[in-house]
């Protein structure tokens, strides 16, 4: 057996070097297996690569496109040189502490590492066409050294286990290099905080964030926006998500979303959604506006002190001293035509029109607008008394004056 195992790496020997590795001469002491050729050669997988009778063994080893060697308690990648044109390596539920010595492999699409010993992303400067990056499972704390994976399509690197309170990161710079490519990122059950940077990631299709730590939709709400060609979203697990509400406020942000923790979301949900936003809005646009106004009102009427207190209303056309006070909403302030604030007809031309101010807290006595100072109130705030005894209807509390650009809402309230 020891001949053969010699003789293994010759050119011309068949299959000397296969079955030599079946007594596992790459085991160390120690129980960690050594890469070498005769390793590559028993892990081909794919029938079509079978090593021929004749064939040398540098010949096949340079044809082989599939190797599987996963569980073998590899600690150290090395020796892949002899196989230039492999595209999938299986390296998984291994040892491995770095990511070096994979340059040799200019054609390498799938690279499965999960369940080994990484602390770092590393040795994929020259993974110009690899595709598919599996990583879960290790101890990588931070997601960086990326930006030579022009071709990457899907990251998985859920699962990491970090230390206590430790928190899985992304750079922002790595991510907007794979902005282009990059459709499917997996990241559950990991300690993500900050989502931020994931919005770089335009292509993305698929985001898992299940039994992570962002604490608010809030914190997603870049990712969202951005993410123009986002599909599909897992958020199961994420304190946030314990809130009922939260599907509704992740449809309204992402109008790409089609399917949310595996359920899908409806064409007709989402306009729903939509439609019952829209009439809050509105709502409370009106309440802040009318919130506006209303203190606007407050400061005029305490900018206005104890002078004349001019409101900006038209004296009578026939040049009568009376005043009239007219709503904007009456019947006659809409018609154009000569009514009071009640519909009726104004007073007959001569008859003294006063409006005064209710300020029976200060002492009782107010200064009416036509120079007169009157006690008590019989009418009400801001009523309107006539010469001839009697009485006009005032401006209840609740009624609204157009005083001209931009305040519509003002209200004349009594004290």
């Amino acid at each position: 057996m020891g001949e053969e195992h010699a003789r293994g790496a010759e050119p011309g020997d068949a299959l000397a070097a296969t079955s030599s590795a079946d007594a596992n001469p790459t085991d160390r002491a120690d129980g960690e297996t050594v890469i070498t050729q005769q390793l590559i050669a028993k892990c081909a997988t794919r029938a079509e690569t079978r090593r021929g009778q004749d064939e040398p063994l540098d010949k096949y080893l340079a044809r082989l496109t599939h190797l599987k060697m996963d569980g073998r308690n590899i600690v150290h990648i090395d020796a892949l040189g002899c196989a230039p044109g492999v595209r999938v390596l299986y390296l998984y539920d291994n040892a491995i502490r770095r990511m070096t010595n994979l340059a040799p492999l200019p054609h390498l699409t799938h690279l499965y590492l999960q369940n080994n010993a990484l602390t770092r992303v590393e040795g994929l400067e020259s993974g110009v066409n690899l595709q598919k990056l599996y990583l879960d499972g290790n101890r990588i704390p931070y997601v960086d050294n990326l930006n030579g994976c022009v071709r990457l399509e899907e990251l998985h690197v859920s699962g990491q286990k970090l230390e206590p309170g430790e928190e899985l990161r992304f750079d922002p710079d790595e991510c907007a290099s794979l902005a282009g490519t990059l459709s499917v990122l997996n990241v559950s059950h990991c300690n993500v905080r900050d989502p931020k940077p994931l919005k770089e990631l335009t292509s993305l299709r698929t985001l898992d964030l299940t039994n992570c730590a962002v604490e608010s939709v809030r914190d997603l709400e870049p990712a969202l926006l951005n993410c123009k060609r986002l599909a599909e979203l897992k958020v199961l697990g994420c304190p946030f998500a314990k809130n009922p509400k939260h599907r509704d406020h992740i449809t309204l942000l992402s109008d790409s979303l089609t399917t949310l923790n595996s359920r899908e979301i409806k064409p007709h949900e989402r306009q729903f959604l939509i439609q019952l936003q829209a009439r809050r809005m509105r709502s409370r646009r009106a309440q802040a506006q009318r919130s506006q106004q209303q203190r606007q009102h407050l400061e005029t009427i305490a900018n206005l002190g104890e002078g004349t207190v001019d409101h900006g209303f038209d004296a009578p056309a026939d040049g009568g001293s009376g005043i009239y006070l007219v709503d904007p909403l009456s019947p006659g302030a809409m018609l154009g035509g000569d009514l009071s604030p009640a519909g009726h007809r104004s007073p007959a031309p001569g008859a003294g029109v006063s409006m005064r101010r209710s300020n029976s807290h200060l002492g009782g006595s107010v200064e009416s607008l036509d120079g007169m100072t009157l006690h008590g109130d019989p009418v009400g705030a801001y009523g309107m008394a006539r010469d001839d005894g009697g009485v006009s209807p005032g401006v209840g509390p609740s009624r609204r004056l157009d005083l001209g650009d931009g305040v519509g809402d003002d209200s004349v309230r009594t004290e």
